[in-house]
């Protein structure tokens, strides 16, 4: 197929050797159904998108996620320069952008450390692997309904496979649609609350033994002065021990400080920090560990059921240095090559930056 057939697309407004541009002049970007077809296109060609937009603009984090899955890169104009929105670091234009490390402070853009004037608020970011068997009987999405309920009081409210997520929330049509379409089938998740607002994200892919769904979810939970927050941060050790019932491979949870709307800024994110772990029944014999000596050795405990034993590590009870040096730990005892093995898309979460 020539090149003149598959682009110019609507959304591309420039092309250079293996990446298209698009720039865009609006306040707020998401996931629409144009832009994730420039982002998978882009993707599929062997070509490198660049998002161009104002100092002003923000992102959703769906576009945010697709975005880096496709290997593109999020450039900002601004009248006192251009710099990476991922990364910080300074460029020369905004179309230059590359996701490139930034080694040297100096190579951070000033703007990309100023802070945000939008409220920020805790927010908890969990991700979960489970297994299902490729069957009738099978329904997704139990996993984002437990933690909404919990952490926000109410369902989510819609699906969709792209912003906004309209249709109205049904776990059994997410499921007729996904068994409809094949695998793999991603889909965008809302919540109903303006004070505790949810997106996530939940995917679903084949394996060999059936089908595993793997869900991020987000959730602003309140203000970090209040005790009120405080409390909800205690409750994930219980909300990960919910998640325990069926065959989950693993869950984590970890809180960070951002803007209370979910919305990502072209600012340098804040640190996140782990608050627990757990460790489903496969999990732990793909792990080949013990479950009674590894939740000993690690200050967890066993729950679950008696026969398919589940681990639940909390480290709620550390500040977040001292969390990140115990989950290095349990990490280091397990082993980033046992654990990519036993799943690789959280293994990437862990390993690539998608908890931080």
């Amino acid at each position: 197929m020539s090149e003149r057939l598959v682009y110019p697309h609507p959304l591309v407004d420039s092309r250079e050797d293996g990446v298209v541009i698009s720039q865009t002049s609006a306040q707020r970007v998401a996931l629409d159904a144009a832009r994730a077809d420039f982002l998978v296109s882009a993707q599929q060609r062997g070509r490198r998108p660049i998002l161009v937009t104002h100092a002003g603009a923000v992102l959703t984090e769906p576009l945010v996620r697709v975005l880096r899955e496709a290997g593109g890169a999020w450039g900002v104009q601004s009248p006192e320069g251009a710099w990476d929105g991922l990364t910080g670091r300074r460029l020369t234009r905004a179309s230059a952008a590359r996701r490139e490390p930034v080694r040297e402070p100096d190579e951070l853009h000033p703007l990309s450390l100023a802070a945000d004037a939008a409220p920020h608020a805790v927010r908890i970011r969990l991700f979960t692997s489970r297994r299902h068997r490729d069957a009738l009987e099978t329904v997704l999405g139990g996993d984002i309904e437990t933690v909404a309920l919990a952490l926000t009081g109410s369902l989510p409210a819609g699906w969709g496979v792209h912003e906004p997520s309209g249709m109205a929330w049904d776990r059994d049509q997410i499921t007729l649609h996904a068994r409809e379409v094949g695998t793999p089938a991603r889909y965008l998740v809302v919540g109903h609350s303006d004070t505790h607002p949810l997106s996530a994200q939940l995917s679903v892919h084949r394996t060999h033994k059936g089908v595993e769904e793997l869900c991020e979810i987000l959730i602003t939970i309140g203000d970090a002065a209040d005790p009120a927050t405080a409390q909800r941060l205690a409750l994930l050790p219980a909300i990960l021990e919910r998640l325990s019932d069926g065959v989950p491979l693993f869950a984590m949870a970890f809180a960070d400080l951002g803007r209370a709307d979910l919305f990502r800024a072209p600012r340098l994110a804040r640190p996140t920090w782990p608050l627990a772990m757990l460790i489903g029944a496969p999990g732990t014999r793909i792990l080949g560990v013990d479950p009674g000596e590894f939740a000993e050795r690690h200050n967890g405990r066993v729950v679950g059921r008696h026969r398919v034993p589940a681990i639940l590590l909390n480290l709620t009870d550390a500040d977040p240095a001292s969390a990140w040096g115990r989950m290095r730990t349990i990490v280091d005892e397990i082993g980033e090559d046992r654990l990519m093995k036993a799943s690789p898309a959280l293994s990437g979460l862990l390993f690539g930056g998608g908890a931080r």
